[in-house]
């Protein structure tokens, strides 16, 4: 018998998402959605864009209190 697997194995999908009332999600910088293991992850949420790039992340004001982004432009 196969070893036990925890929950959120399958919840995560590799690292914590960020919530999603961030106002990425309607930049023109976003990076496009993916599938990974049979699930639609929204790349917005996740502390990276095409200005912010790996290795850099989008500063913490910007992903967790809300606060505005100098890049930010409507899609």
């Amino acid at each position: 018998m196969g070893e036990r697997r925890p929950r959120w194995e399958n919840e995560m999908l590799g690292g914590a998402p960020i919530p999603d009332d961030i106002v990425c999600k309607t930049c023109a910088f976003k990076m496009p959605d993916v599938v990974v293991r049979g699930r639609t992850v929204k790349r917005h949420s996740y502390g990276s864009c095409e200005v912010y790039s790996d290795p850099y992340r989008k500063p913490t004001e910007i992903i967790f209190d809300g606060a505005e982004c100098k890049y930010y432009e409507k899609e």
